[in-house]
């Protein structure tokens, strides 16, 4: 049995065993949690191949945090394997608001891409919420395609498999497919079964929606982690997370996401039907001021939860100019 040995290089990590690969150069070795991440990481790629060497397994491992260089090296590193042509080319990233994944080989065995992260998110909800339980949804739309290339010269061989999740992280996972541990709900798979698919390359476009609830508490931090595990002869593929949230409410989180805000109210704001006129201004002034109207809208045109305050009249001028909310 070969010895394992992790090696640090740039602003990625690689594991291997002596003499599977040509190392690509060495930098100062840093802490390193369970299958090489680094410690504290929240957002992690991991590549891995049957072929990048010559052996039978997926030994020959590359780790990045956050982003893979593009456009993608190749990313073999057998001498026999680059002897005979073999290309692995992969890119991924992660960002607050998504994730992406693409990855392609000719002639050899499965990859591995598994692209991560974990954000702690924070709700604010209108006065007097605090706290208080409120129940919100995320939704991760997912667009691209599965392919089988060519395995050799006159066939298609081999299977193509996407797994998107939505769960809790899992920093000291012992592999890298169990980085997420998916919640109720927060599983979706596609596939392009394991087939000889003859003498053409195939595909299956992806056009997914994968929505998945949870009760959290408004103003208390709460982590929530997103994975792509994809497997196979080849993908493209682009996620985009987006948080759904009752009126007021909005949330941020550590990595940079903001919620669309819930938007303005309509300029009627006396629901007489009657709109732009000088009534609906006179009565907004009148409820801001502490007076009463049965028919009218809340004081706060801007639905951000916070109320008086000069922003929701800024807001009411713009849009009765024809101007955009907040």
């Amino acid at each position: 049995m070969k010895t394992l040995h992790m090696l640090a290089i740039g602003s990625n990590v690689r594991t291997r065993r002596v003499g599977a690969v040509v190392a690509m150069g060495v930098a100062a070795a840093a802490a390193f949690g369970q299958n090489g991440m680094p410690l504290g990481t929240r957002q992690w790629i991991e590549l891995s191949a049957n072929s990048i060497a010559p052996c039978t397994c997926a030994d020959d491992k590359i780790g990045f945090v956050a982003a893979m260089p593009s456009p993608s090296p190749n990313y073999v590193r057998d001498p026999a394997g680059l002897a005979l042509g073999r290309v692995l080319t992969a890119e991924a990233a992660s960002t607050a608001t998504s994730l992406r994944g693409k990855y392609t080989r000719n002639y050899f065995d499965n990859i591995f891409l598994r692209n991560s992260f974990v954000d702690t998110y924070t709700i604010t909800g209108p006065a007097g919420t605090n706290g208080q339980s409120v129940n919100i949804s995320v939704t991760m739309t997912t667009l691209g395609e599965l392919r089988v290339p060519m395995s050799s010269a006159t066939a298609a061989i081999g299977t193509s498999i996407m797994i998107l999740e939505i769960g809790t992280w899992g920093p000291n996972a012992a592999t890298e497919q169990f980085r997420v541990n998916p919640v109720a709900g927060g599983s979706l798979s596609r596939s392009i079964p394991f087939a000889n698919h003859g003498p053409a390359p195939v595909t299956l476009a992806i056009n997914e929606t994968l929505t998945t609830p949870f009760t959290r508490v408004v103003g208390t931090p709460f982590d929530v982690a997103f994975g792509y595990d994809l497997q196979g002869s080849a993908a493209d593929v682009a996620s985009t997370i987006v948080w759904n949230l009752p009126p007021g409410y909005s949330i941020t989180s550590v990595l940079g996401y903001t919620a669309p805000s819930a938007g303005c109210d309509s300029i009627d704001f006396n629901n007489n039907g009657v709109f732009p006129e000088d009534q609906d201004a006179i009565d907004f002034f009148d409820v801001l001021a502490g007076g009463e109207c049965a028919a009218c809208n809340d004081v706060d045109f801007n639905n951000n939860g916070v109320f008086p305050e000069d922003q929701d009249v800024v807001d009411f001028f713009n849009v009765l100019a024809g101007g955009d909310c907040s």
